[in-house]
């Protein structure tokens, strides 16, 4: 989302950008969020994620990339819709087929529906296999009847669920009457509310979950489903699909139904760098005006090990008192960061996946099987880099390429 290193024009135009979204007449027609309760910050951040799409309409941004950045600054990175337009949208332009794209997608890109993404149950994280909700086929009424039979199976932590979605991409287990075990998750596009109303349909129960620390806006919600029926078409069928009689078809490879939670995580990266970018700003800028201490040794080796949740305390202790306040930004920051980094699954599980995957291209690499050109994992089939200026962002990035390859050289 970032663009190019060193491209000047993706630069500027998110520097336009933010000019354009900090100008709205809205931001100066309230206090600080910090300072509003719970529905008074819901009340203002809904009304601002509204306007951001109207805005960015107006403008005419048109990239999607675009467009995410312009609501990201217009909401101060409370933008309740961002699970709908980052990781919804994508699931339903990779997995659906061409008939239920023609039937969904423009009602999802024009806001007309709001989804979210129904996966975690309060029971059941990263281990996905394990998930309880289940989909049976009735093929005496053509549709799906879902449940969430166990207290574990209710749905828990989905963004934009308590308040906002009217629909959701439910991950169940799907069960067909010739099939007497499961055949898998599977991913179903269910209207959870009443789209004149905004009521919860039959079947629904749905409300928010406890105050959290920080992104208190976000209306995380949970679900619980009873004997709720959609029809048969709403399952995603681009991957897998059940025909009138209730068999089960194969039509893909079934790893790319996670596709969507990848996707998001790479979302995540991107707001990461963002967010400490804004924090070490703040704690650089203040420490050119207010020193804290005549011996700056260590810093830099400090920055360079820390994770980025606590490089955001170490910024915020570097700011003194001042850092304690409110006012100072660095707070919201940190405690966001602290929320981010758990979010779309434990650490250690993506640690695992990613080292697993690293280690194939090492593989790869060490048996001359030729670059991979054009992938994010590129630069480890290059010669290493000993260059001793630093003069441009290519620079920059290809020495933490070089330092990302030696490390998964040690790994293997």
């Amino acid at each position: 989302m970032l663009g190019e290193p060193g491209n000047y024009f993706e630069i500027n135009t998110r520097r336009q950008l933010i000019r354009l979204a900090l100008a709205h007449p809205i931001h100066r027609t309230h206090l600080p969020l910090e300072y509003l309760n719970a529905d008074e910050h819901y009340s203002i951040t809904i009304r601002k994620s509204l306007l951001a799409i109207q805005e960015a309409d107006r403008l005419n941004i048109t990239n999607t990339k675009h467009r995410l950045w312009f609501a990201y600054v217009f909401t101060n990175h409370h933008f309740l819709f961002y699970v709908h337009t980052s990781m919804c949208l994508y699931a339903l332009e990779t997995m659906a087929n061409e008939e239920q794209k023609r039937q969904f997608l423009p009602l999802a890109q024009s806001f007309r529906i709001i989804t979210t993404y129904a996966q975690t149950e309060l029971g059941h994280g990263t281990d996905l296999r394990r998930l309880e909700t289940e989909a049976v086929f009735d093929c005496t009424t053509d549709s799906f009847v879902l449940n969430t039979p166990t207290l574990t199976s209710t749905k828990f932590w989905p963004g934009a669920l308590g308040r906002s979605a009217n629909y959701i991409l439910l991950m169940a287990q799907l069960y067909t009457p010739n099939r007497d075990h499961s055949c898998g998750l599977q991913m179903f596009l269910v209207q959870i509310r009443d789209l004149n109303t905004h009521e919860p349909l039959p079947g629904v129960e749905i409300g928010e979950i406890s105050t959290r620390f920080a992104h208190a806006a976000g209306d995380n919600g949970y679900l619980r489903l009873n004997n709720l029926r959609i029809p048969r078409t709403q399952m995603l069928m681009k991957l897998a699909q059940v025909d009138e009689q209730g068999n089960f078809h194969h039509r893909g490879d079934t790893r790319l139904l996670y596709s969507a939670m990848i996707h998001m995580r790479i979302h995540l990266c991107y707001t990461f760098s963002v967010s400490l970018a804004q924090a070490i700003t703040i704690a650089v800028r203040y420490s050119a005006v207010r020193f804290q201490g005549q011996n700056s040794n260590g810093l830099s080796n400090i920055c360079g090990i820390l994770p980025s949740e606590q490089l955001a305390q170490v910024c915020r202790v570097a700011c003194g008192g001042h850092g304690f306040l409110i006012a100072s930004g660095i707070v919201e920051i940190k405690n966001y960061l602290d929320a981010v980094c758990s979010a779309e699954g434990d650490n250690i599980v993506l640690f695992q996946q990613t080292a697993r995957y690293l280690l194939k291209v090492m593989q790869q690499v060490e048996e001359h099987n030729g670059k991979q050109n054009g992938s994010s994992v590129a630069y480890l089939h290059l010669p290493s880099w000993s260059s001793t200026t630093l003069i441009n962002l290519e620079d920059y990035c290809r020495l933490f390429e070089s330092r990302s390859q030696l490390q998964v050289f040690k790994l293997d």
